[in-house]
């Protein structure tokens, strides 16, 4: 296949999060469905929640690969395999989490500059920072953005957000009906 006919290579970087990588995944299989080569970034405790995901993907071939970065606990004082967020003890953690997150950037980047065949794009997580941008930008590749929130979920945010029935409910806990909607759906502000 020359370099013309090659099958675009999406490279994938999913938060550490059980509810953020399991919709990149979901994404990855489907895009992968489509014809594209797929490469998600993740630590090995990470890519051991969707490997199965993944294997039955490959077994069926799909061409998706699991790439491992090293996330760097013991560098910003986490315990030795504290990699996803779920696994955090204490806000301080948060902190320090997000510090190892940045620190990813070089490690990401040269992986990127690495891969055969060179990626196409980089669809990012939204709670990656800019360095994931500034590394597509640098390589020259768009980034994708990309938000684990449902459409569902989002669609319920504006409605409370811009719904003037809204406005006469002042409590975080009272049930309201989610206005405009098929069925009847019972929310809270909190």
């Amino acid at each position: 296949m020359s370099v013309q006919e090659q099958k675009p290579h999406m490279v994938m970087l999913p938060f550490m999060a059980q509810a953020h990588m399991l919709p990149m995944v979901d994404l990855a299989r489907l895009l992968a469905k489509r014809g594209l080569t797929i490469s998600i970034l993740a630590n090995p405790h990470n890519a051991g929640r969707f490997k199965s995901a993944i294997d039955r993907a490959i077994a069926t071939g799909l061409d998706i690969h699991i790439l491992h970065l090293k996330f760097p606990c013991a560098e910003v004082g986490l315990p030795d395999g504290c990699e996803n967020f779920d696994m955090l003890a204490s806000g301080d953690d948060v902190l320090k989490f997000f510090r190892a997150i940045d620190m990813l950037k070089e490690q990401v980047e040269e992986m990127l500059q690495q891969l055969e065949p060179s990626p196409s794009c980089l669809i990012a997580d939204a709670c990656f920072p800019s360095w994931a941008t500034n590394v597509a930008l640098k390589l020259d590749i768009p980034r994708v953005l990309f938000y684990a929130t449902t459409c569902f979920a989002l669609l319920c945010q504006h409605i409370q957000n811009y719904c003037k029935e809204l406005e006469a409910i002042t409590s975080d806990t009272e049930y309201f009906v989610v206005p405009g909607l098929p069925d009847r759906i019972e929310l809270t502000k909190a």
